[in-house]
């Protein structure tokens, strides 16, 4: 093999990695497995969490807002 400088040697390494890389992942596929869907697995539990903090809290009269009453007729109480 020849020692080449420059972009072909960067593009030599870049395929060397690239090879070294995909029988790494050949030879361990439950570690590769779980590197490309872990994300999605994280994503989803935030997903249920937030769905069960939102119907938790829809339960709740903490924050809900309160409208103002109608008025009744009759007059306040001028002495008070």
């Amino acid at each position: 093999m020849e020692l080449q400088s420059g972009f072909p040697l960067l593009f030599q390494q870049f395929k060397a990695l690239l090879r070294k890389n995909l029988w790494l992942s050949w030879r361990k596929k439950a570690a590769t497995f779980l590197q490309l869907f872990s994300s999605f697995f994280f994503i989803f539990l935030l997903f249920c969490i937030q769905k069960a903090m939102i119907a938790r809290s829809g339960s709740s009269t903490t924050f809900k807002s309160v409208t103002r009453p109608r008025a009744s007729g009759f007059a306040a109480d001028p002495s008070l």
